[in-house]
């Protein structure tokens, strides 16, 4: 009979040990950090709001009115419809 025992040990397998694996887990730390950082701060808000309200438009025909540029530009911007 042999006496020896054999104890096996087993560790499980987590979606960290997963990632940190893959390679990605340091690359979306850092994703998941600067977005919230971003926002944090406010620049980002305010960024993305600003981008959003002026946004360009693509470059109308040439009209043969006398109106000037920024008569046109505010009746871009009246013509949009509302954001949320």
């Amino acid at each position: 009979m042999n006496m020896n025992k054999y104890k096996i040990g087993r560790t499980v397998y987590t979606t960290l040990d997963w990632l940190g694996d893959v390679g990605g887990l340091m690359g979306i730390l850092f994703d998941i950090g600067g977005f919230l950082l971003m926002f944090i701060s406010g620049n980002g808000l305010n960024y993305m709001l600003l981008q959003t309200i002026f946004k360009d438009e693509a470059p109308r025909a040439e009209s043969s009115t006398d109106r000037s540029e920024t008569d046109e530009k505010l009746d871009q911007i009246s013509k949009r419809k509302p954001i949320g």
